[in-house]
């Protein structure tokens, strides 16, 4: 078994237009704290996952609720920025580098299920969170709680 690897290869290429633009506009605005613009991306059926938190969200306002919430917190919302994304027109992944702000978390990879129009229908995250102190992890699962 040699060393670690120092590269990843992010800059390969494997997939394809749609799921690109999706995945970088999707970044974009969890990067940017819009919730609002990250929500338009889903269908008003859409399923929400954070599997790490144990979170899920039903239906497009719901996901617009629980962003408004939580993207100044979440590992992949604010600072957080695109690293690669595989898939096709029908869906497919992308990794993510973690904001700074979740350190020492580095990476997580998210999947996405998309319609015909190209609109998100499944979104599904994980990361590791036992990389998180027990205040951290339990101030990020009560995110998926309204008050």
């Amino acid at each position: 078994m040699g060393p670690y690897p120092v590269d990843f290869n992010d800059n390969v290429v494997n997939a394809s237009a749609t799921i690109k633009q999706v995945s970088q506009a999707l970044q974009d605005a969890f990067a940017a704290g819009n919730a609002a613009a990250a929500a338009q991306l889903f269908t008003a059926d859409a399923v929400y996952e954070d599997m790490a938190l144990h979170t899920r969200v039903e239906g497009q306002l719901q996901i617009q609720r629980y962003l408004t919430r939580g993207l100044n917190e979440l590992p992949y919302g604010v600072g957080a920025s695109l690293a690669h994304v595989v898939g096709s027109d029908q869906g497919g992944g992308f990794e993510w580098h973690a904001a700074p702000s979740a350190a020492p978390l580095q990476r997580g990879n998210t999947a996405l299920e998309l319609d015909e129009h190209g609109r998100i229908t499944r979104f599904t995250t994980i990361y590791d969170s036992y990389q998180f102190s027990d205040a951290q992890y339990q101030s990020l699962v009560l995110l998926g709680s309204e008050q």
